[in-house]
C-alpha cells in the first residue's frame, strides 16, 4: 500500500484499494498475519489524493477516496483517524470533483473530525489547502472570530474538537502511535 500511494502509476487509487480488498479478505478468512487496519485504508485514499492522471481518472480516485473513508466510518473495528481525515480533505481539495460535492465532502469530513475530537495541525493545514475562503470560514467561524491566533492554531481550538488528539513525533507524514511524547492535549 505504501508504494502504491507514492507511485506514479495512473492506476495507483485502483491498485490500493485492490490490496486493501485483499488484505480484507485475508483476514476474514481467518489469516492471522493480515490485518487491515486504519493505516492501511489511510494509504488508500492518500493514494487517491496524490493522484495526477488525468480529469477523469482523478474523479474514480475521488470516488475510490469517498467510499473507502464511508467504509471507515460505518466499521467497527476500523475507525479514522487525523491522518485519514487530513488525507481524505486533501484529496477533496486535489482530486477533479465539482465544486458543491467537493465542498460539501470536505464539510462532512471536517464535521467529523471535530466531532471525534481529532483535529490537529495536519488536519487543519489540509483544511487550508483543500476548502475555498468561502468553506473555510464556515468551518473555523466559531474559533476564528476577529483575532488573530499566533503559533499553532490547533492550540486555540475547542478542547472538544482536539480531546482525541496526541502530540506526537510525525516521521513522513505517519503518526507513531508509540511515541514517547504521547500526551493528550489539556
Amino acid at each position: 500500500l505504501s508504494a502504491w500511494s507514492k507511485s506514479n502509476s495512473p492506476e495507483k487509487p485502483q491498485r490500493a484499494l485492490a490490496v486493501l480488498r485483499r488484505m480484507i479478505n485475508q483476514s476474514e478468512n481467518r489469516n492471522h498475519k493480515v490485518h487491515a487496519d486504519e493505516h492501511a485504508y489511510s494509504l488508500v485514499i492518500n493514494a487517491c489524493a496524490f493522484s495526477n492522471a488525468g480529469p477523469e481518472t482523478e474523479t474514480e480516485a475521488f470516488d475510490i477516496a469517498v467510499i473507502v473513508l464511508n467504509e471507515m466510518v460505518t466499521s467497527k473495528d476500523v475507525h479514522p483517524t487525523s491522518l485519514t481525515y487530513g488525507w481524505f480533505i486533501q484529496a477533496c481539495g486535489r482530486l477533479n470533483a465539482p465544486e458543491p460535492l467537493r465542498n460539501a465532502h470536505i464539510e462532512q469530513a471536517f464535521t467529523r473530525c471535530c466531532s471525534k475530537g481529532l483535529v490537529n495541525d495536519f488536519v487543519l493545514q489540509r483544511l487550508r489547502g483543500a476548502a475555498s475562503d468561502e468553506v473555510y470560514h464556515l468551518l473555523m467561524n466559531s474559533v476564528l472570530g476577529k483575532e488573530r491566533f499566533k503559533g499553532r492554531l490547533s492550540s486555540a481550538l475547542p478542547l472538544e474538537w482536539t480531546r482525541n488528539c496526541s502530540k506526537r513525533k510525525v516521521f513522513a507524514s505517519r503518526e507513531v502511535p508509540n511515541s514517547p511524547t504521547r500526551e493528550r492535549y489539556e
